[in-house]
């Protein structure tokens, strides 16, 4: 079968994350066409974002491609540009069946169905044995009815299946087909001088934590790949698509730490740290000294943490886990190492006051990260936040059922009693002003930072402050 998976066009506007430099190719659509293509399936990717494709330019790739399967991958605040680009699909031609997948319509896949008429399926969870199945049975026209993961129509129903088992085997999985994606149209992360190609890489699935924030899209039983194939997949992109950098993309690669030891052991033994540098996510309460002295010998620039809070009453409600002592400790340690630290917070719990937002922006200035991200919250669809929006506990209270306004950064669906939007956009200006606005940090800004993107970026900022003096 012919399969176009397509990440949709963006709509630029202030209320998007739109100035943030995070280019990379999708991940979750880079293992679906690469199980789908091992299958005998003749696979297209577009991401429209990083090729700078407008929806009218998306309607012409359509026209040039035919194809005989569509599917989009959607978080939240992307799900409106999906359903805009699936109904350019049904437009050309409606017959073409149309599916999508992640974490949006794993959430809420009757409701995306219900909501947007132009996705024929939904597939929930995890989706390489979902889609396989699932265009197999298309093949085949055969029925629906048992095929797990899925949601679809029955005329003018909408059936739900069973969610399907997490794979415990990753290892079976192969490798991301990354060589599908326009690669040089992507931009490091934070190294904005390093030409090299850079790629995602996820070493395990699932995450055991609780945080009210999250939606855990993997499940909370973590699966790990086996050293040797982390190792392998990491020497295949060196030797055979000269990839100098990668971003290992688990929700806490130190979560086991004799295998995060062994895999760094492992890159080192085969001269892989002289080839490639690695950033990673983790947790404040998972490093140590022995750790951290080993990631950086093994070729780590960057550890990102998620911070939440500088106020211990906040924290706590937020079910991280963590302690402020601990936030400390891991900045130091991580600074002694040599290797450069990510500080994430947000802003704007319930019950949370404006006193204990500047304890974020305090503690920000006190560990002195290299780099900083102000965030303000968004109560997506199945996490306990928006439980506790639905109850207007601490006050808490959508704004905006536009769930394009649902943005990880720039979020401008939602405010509390005590902090109302305006006072949010205000706090988080104020922390950008007051931790980069500084000699040895105001670089690090446009690691962050598209360029062509920074006057829209400065004029927000602008907005921000008409609305403080209006």
């Amino acid at each position: 079968m012919k399969i176009l998976l397509a990440i949709p066009p963006r709509v630029i506007n202030i209320h998007r994350d739109v100035a943030f430099n995070a280019s990379a190719p999708h991940l979750g659509i880079a293992y679906l066409a690469s199980i789908l293509r091992n299958h005998g399936h003749q696979v297209r990717v577009i991401d429209s974002q990083a090729e700078g494709i407008t929806f009218e330019g998306f309607k012409q790739k359509l026209k040039i491609e035919k194809p005989e399967l569509v599917g989009f991958t959607a978080f939240t605040e992307q799900v409106e540009e999906a359903a805009s680009a699936a109904k350019a699909v049904k437009d050309l031609n409606s017959n073409i069946p149309v599916m999508v997948g992640g974490c949006h319509p794993s959430v809420l896949p009757q409701e995306t169905l219900n909501e947007f008429p132009s996705f024929d399926f939904a597939i929930v969870g995890e989706g390489e044995n979902t889609i396989l199945d699932l265009v197999e049975r298309l093949i085949q026209k055969g029925s629906l009815a048992d095929l797990s993961g899925v949601v679809y129509r029955e005329g003018s129903k909408i059936s739900v299946n069973p969610p399907r088992e997490y794979i415990q085997d990753l290892d079976s999985l192969p490798f991301p087909a990354y060589d599908l994606f326009p690669l040089d149209r992507y931009k490091n992360y934070y190294r904005i001088l390093n030409r090299g190609r850079n790629l995602p890489l996820l070493t395990s699935r699932g995450c055991p934590f609780s945080c009210i924030f999250c939606y855990k899209l993997m499940g909370s039983q973590v699966r790990l790949r086996s050293v040797d194939n982390v190792v392998e997949e990491i020497r295949y992109w060196v030797e055979y698509y000269s990839v100098r950098q990668l971003f290992i993309m688990d929700e806490s690669f130190t979560i086991n730490r004799d295998r995060a030891l062994k895999i760094c052991e492992a890159i080192i033994r085969d001269g892989l740290h002289h080839q490639i540098s690695f950033g990673c996510e983790t947790r404040v309460d998972l490093v140590d000294r022995e750790i951290l002295k080993m990631l950086k010998n093994a070729g780590c620039f960057m550890v990102s943490y998620g911070v939440e809070s500088g106020n211990s009453k906040v924290l706590k409600n937020t079910y991280k886990g963590i302690t402020l002592g601990q936030v400390e400790v891991a900045f130091r340690l991580t600074r002694e190492a040599g290797i450069k630290s990510q500080a994430n917070f947000i802003f704007g719990f319930p019950h949370e006051e404006e006193k204990q937002v500047q304890d974020s922006i305090n503690l920000a200035m006190k560990i002195n990260p290299d780099y900083c991200v102000f965030n303000i919250l968004s109560p997506f669809p199945g996490t306990q936040v928006m439980e506790l929006v639905k109850k207007k506990e601490g006050g808490a209270r959508l704004l905006s059922k536009r769930w394009s306004q649902f943005g990880k950064h720039l979020g401008s669906a939602y405010e509390t009693n005590q902090l109302s939007l305006q006072i949010l956009e205000k706090l988080q200006l104020a922390a950008y002003i007051k931790f980069y606005l500084r000699v040895r940090r105001f670089g690090n800004l446009f690691r962050h930072v598209r360029i062509k993107f920074f006057p829209l970026y400065l004029w927000r900022m602008f907005y921000v402050y008409l609305k403080r003096k209006l």
